[in-house]
């Protein structure tokens, strides 16, 4: 099981559905998610399918390209919403300024009045 990051307010309070969902609206580059999210085991090929939840939300990415050539923006499944709290999979740099995952959690913290958490109660900026 891999390390997580938590968008969670302090004390235990929680985060309400239309608190979350309300957030969600007001950026632009977040969606709630629209489908189940489909991969494939490595190992031996088979799909794999993950039930989505209604407040999941996905992230348009938008990839560059070589030399801006070859550009492309697709919808990527980046937050699950449980309980009051957000939880996503961090990028390698949890202090990066210019990801895209970091720059939506962030917004999203500073809208909810929260705190973006790691699994063993460190925060991040």
């Amino acid at each position: 099981m891999g390390y997580n990051l938590h968008i969670e307010r302090p004390n235990e309070v929680e985060i309400t559905d239309s608190e979350w969902e309300s957030a969600i609206e007001s950026i632009p580059t977040l969606r709630l998610a629209t489908s189940d999210v489909i991969g494939q085991n490595p190992n031996d090929g088979l799909s794999i399918t993950i039930k989505k939840k209604d407040l999941d939300v996905e992230l348009l990415y938008e990839t560059k390209g070589f030399l801006g050539s070859g550009k492309k923006k697709e919808w990527i499944y980046t937050f699950s919403f449980d309980g009051g709290t957000a939880t996503f999979s961090p990028p390698v740099d949890v202090e990066s300024k210019e990801d895209p995952v970091m720059i939506a959690a962030r917004q999203l913290a500073t809208k909810l009045e929260a705190k973006i958490v790691g699994d063993e109660g460190e925060e991040y900026e």
